[in-house]
């Protein structure tokens, strides 16, 4: 599908509230993102886990090439498998933030909508790399308590960033800046 389509279609499930949806329809590009911020991890599965409206993403991976984790170098092997989970409601508060942010702040009605149209790309933005990334740290979390104790790499800092209220930050951030680029002069 092309990433235009994917957008739109991603937009308009997350403006028609299905969260089911809306996970399944990102996990494409949210494996694509994956693979680009751990190359060294291949990706047995990303799925939605739980049959509640809102489930959780879950992740398995193996190693993809040997690996130096600290001092050790890990060796891919068919039983070396791990997992990680993320609530999607946890993906769902920067997009939300951004969102609600743009569309409370006064303004005209056509103001708003102007702010709104430049917001939701950013939020989808937002959303499809915050999982990656998250997910990303802790598999690397893993291996890094594992093999070298207190060690860490910028995709657990990452992680870690995200996870410690950075989504909020972000959001917030983007919000801001919308709201400052399409601001109505008096």
């Amino acid at each position: 599908m092309r990433p235009a389509a994917m957008l739109l279609l991603i937009l308009a499930l997350l403006l028609l509230g299905g969260g089911r949806q809306l996970f399944e329809v990102s996990l494409a590009p949210m494996q694509q993102i994956f693979a680009w911020v751990a190359p060294e991890l291949r990706m047995l599965q990303l799925q939605a886990q739980g049959e509640q409206a809102l489930p959780n993403l879950h992740l398995m991976v193996t190693l993809a090439r040997p690996t130096q984790v600290g001092e050790v170098w890990m060796q891919p092997h068919p039983l070396g498998i791990a997992t990680a989970t993320l609530p999607l409601g946890q993906l769902l508060q920067g997009p939300a933030l951004l969102l609600g942010l743009v569309m409370a702040w006064p303004g005209s009605w056509r103001a708003t909508a102007q702010r709104l149209l430049l917001a939701l790309p950013l939020g989808v933005a937002l959303w499809l790399a915050d999982a990656p990334l998250v997910l990303g740290g802790l598999i690397w979390g893993l291996m890094l308590d594992a093999h070298a104790p207190g060690g860490h790499t910028w995709l657990t800092q990452a992680g870690d960033f995200l996870q410690g209220g950075g989504r909020l930050a972000l959001a917030t951030a983007l919000g801001l800046a919308v709201i400052t680029l399409l601001r109505e002069r008096p």
